[in-house]
């Protein structure tokens, strides 16, 4: 029955046209408003493709399916740097492919924002500088796919990869252990990166129906790598936390608890068979695995000896919390695609 409710409120917004047939060749008629507007007497031929879900995707001629859009940020002298670092992010995530920075009078942009804003574009994946001179910057989208699964995927491996280098530069703990987790800590950028990309990509693909289709990605599914992807980054989060707390205890007493590293093995392994469930199990599957995280949980002193032993403590709480999150968007994923 629930199936059969969402498949008809999506016919109510449909246009029924009738199929005509002469001599063995068939055709239907375009709306007129959409010929009004795309076909002209320059300009007769439309694009059209067949669908891998057998639908068909008519365009105007020799238009892309991702939609090209600008944003012209104007620099006034009250405007601070961080409203416009803040503007061009969310020129970024929200799916332009180009974006032009300028003063407002054409003057000369202040070099704290053009070194700053140079930065920030270095962590929009795919976007690059592509001009720049002391009055604008010229920032487009130089990437040749949106494909979410696939940044969805790099995302959990990175999170993954700093679970791992953590634990081996603690279980060889050596003089160089303190800049080694400053080295760690400082890859948090990384991760923010993914999930700026995965936004920019979540918008795209809900702007754009019909590149959703393309990708075989249902807008429900875009939402749930959003939410995946913040509790991924939140988990990274934590882990630079751990080991800035780590360091602190290093320095005191020149090695790291045995208790704290079998802790955060057991974190390790358990956002390991997260990773396992996330696209290959089912959802009876993946809800045993959710059921699992109490139990680990329970392993967690209550009792610490320290004061930072105590907030890795409640780190490594969070961390198996967000797994259990990612877990719980999957079911949901999962339950979804029994809808259609």
């Amino acid at each position: 029955m629930a199936a059969f409710k969402l498949t008809s409120s999506i016919w109510q917004f449909m246009e029924f046209k009738k199929v005509q047939c002469v001599k063995g060749s068939f055709y239907i008629y375009l709306p007129k408003n959409w010929c009004r507007k795309f076909v002209t007497a320059e300009q007769k031929e439309i694009s059209m493709k067949q669908l891998d879900d057998e639908s068909l995707l008519i365009l105007p001629r020799d238009r892309k399916v991702e939609a090209q859009k600008e944003l012209h940020v104007a620099i006034k002298d009250t405007y601070s740097l961080e409203f416009i670092l803040n503007k061009v992010l969310t020129a970024y995530i929200i799916g332009a492919s180009r974006i032009m920075v300028e003063m407002e009078d054409k003057g000369k942009i202040p070099l704290d924002f053009q070194t700053q804003i140079s930065q920030l574009t270095k962590g929009l994946l795919g976007f690059s500088i592509i001009e720049q001179d002391a009055s604008h910057i010229e920032i487009r989208d130089l990437s040749q796919s949106n494909e979410i699964k696939a940044t969805m995927k790099q995302m959990l491996s990175k999170v993954h990869l700093v679970f791992e280098n953590l634990l081996d530069i603690l279980t060889k703990p050596n003089d160089d252990l303190t800049h080694q987790l400053q080295m760690l800590i400082a890859q948090d950028d990384i991760t923010d990166e993914y999930r700026y990309q995965i936004d920019r990509q979540t918008h795209l693909l809900l702007q754009n129906p019909s590149l959703s289709r393309q990708m075989e990605v249902s807008s429900i599914e875009c939402l749930h790598f959003a939410q995946s992807a913040r509790s991924l980054e939140r988990i990274a989060d934590h882990l630079g936390d751990i080991a800035k707390e780590v360091i602190k205890i290093y320095e005191r007493v020149h090695e790291v608890p045995r208790e704290v590293i079998t802790l955060l093995q057991n974190a390790l392994d358990y956002y390991n068979a997260v990773m396992d469930h996330f696209y290959r199990s089912t959802a009876v599957e993946m809800h045993k695995k959710l059921v699992d995280m109490s139990r680990i949980v329970r392993q967690i002193p209550l009792t610490p000896t320290t004061l930072q032993e105590e907030e890795i403590y409640l780190h490594l709480d969070r961390i198996l919390h967000h797994c259990a999150d990612i877990l719980e968007i999957r079911i949901n994923s999962a339950v979804f695609r029994q809808l259609l």
